[in-house]
Formats: structure tokens, sequence, C-alpha cells
């Protein structure tokens, strides 16, 4: 396998495609909900924050709204990610009717940093996938009191593949790195920390 095949691979195996939907199961499985509200909870998210993005994006992608794959240009993830956002409103709404005040937090915690990253990205093309790499090695570890804390190798993998193929500068990689650990983080950890109150 060539260098540029690894580093696609793991681009797509380390990537928002995979990741999500892994963050969102360790969110509705430690969130207190019952076997019924878990299902609910995953329908909606299967429907609002996969399915029905995953069918925009392809459309999208055939009709040339967007450039390629990997949305190269900063411009090209404008549209997606507004799309994105209206979509996840809605399903916040339906995630609070269906769950419970936990899950809720926890997906409105989600929501405020891609809000973050959405709002950097209209200036500048920070790395997706290092924030959603940095935000799912938080979140598992912070669920499982950091027993799974090689995920960390995570990071200079998918770093390295990004950089392989010339999707982001060194600086947007630590961006995302960065922004998306200190923001998680904080919120997670810091405020009880510092006996700030948690806004979530």
């Amino acid at each position: 396998m060539s260098k540029e095949k690894l580093a696609r691979f793991i681009s797509i195996i380390f990537g928002p495609i995979f990741l999500w939907p892994l963050i969102i199961f360790f969110v509705v499985k430690k969130s207190n909900l019952s076997n019924i509200q878990q299902q609910r909870v995953w329908e909606v998210f299967f429907v609002l924050d996969f399915l029905i993005p995953l069918i925009l994006f392809i459309i999208a992608l055939k009709t040339k709204v967007i450039g390629d794959f990997d949305m190269t240009k900063k411009e090209d993830r404008r549209l997606p990610m507004l799309v994105f956002s209206f979509l996840t409103i809605i399903c916040l709404g339906l995630v609070r009717f269906f769950g419970n005040s936990q899950v809720l937090n926890y997906c409105l915690l989600l929501f405020f940093i891609f809000i973050i990253n959405g709002l950097i990205t209209i200036f500048w093309k920070i790395s997706s996938h290092m924030a959603v790499n940095t935000v799912a090695i938080i979140f598992i570890n912070y669920f499982f009191h950091w027993q799974y804390w090689y995920l960390i190798v995570m990071i200079p993998i998918t770093f390295w593949a990004r950089l392989c193929l010339k999707r982001h500068t060194i600086a947007q990689l630590f961006g995302g790195l960065l922004v998306n650990g200190i923001l998680l983080s904080y919120f997670l950890y810091g405020q009880s920390y510092w006996g700030l109150v948690y806004p979530f």
C-alpha cells in the first residue's frame, strides 16, 4: 500500500463519518437512559445527524455544490455546516423530548463545540479530522476514567495522514487539536476545578 493510500484509509477510519457516530453512541449509553429512551434517541440521531446529512452530502458532491469529499476549500464547508446545524437544533429538541436532561447537556456541549469550529471555518480552515479525533478521545476517556488513554495515538496518526494528503497546514491541524481539546476539557473538567457554573 502506498503512503497516499494509507493516509486516505486513515483519514476515513479516523474521520467524522466513523468517529461522530461513535461519540454519539457513548453519549447515549452513558446518559442513564432506559432502553426505550436509548432506542428513540438513537433513531433521532440516525435520521437527523447521520442519514439525512449523508444523503445531502452525496447530492452536493454529485451536483458539484461542494468540490470534493474532503471539502478542501473552506467555502465548501459553510453550507453543509449550516444545514447540519439546522438539523442538529431539531435533533436537540427531540433528544430532550425522548431522552433526559443529562443526554441533552452532553449534546448541547457537542453542538456548542461544533458551532465554534463552524465560526472558525468561516475565516480559517481548521481541521475537522483533528477536531473529531480530539473530542472522541476526551469524551470516551471522560466516561471511562481514562482507562483508554492509549487512544491518544490516534492524534499523531491522523495528523500525519492529513499532512501527507496536503489537506491542511500544520497550523490548521494544531488548531483543530488545541481549540477542541481546550474547550472540551474545560467544560468536562475545568468548570468543577475552578468552581464555575457549567453553562449546559
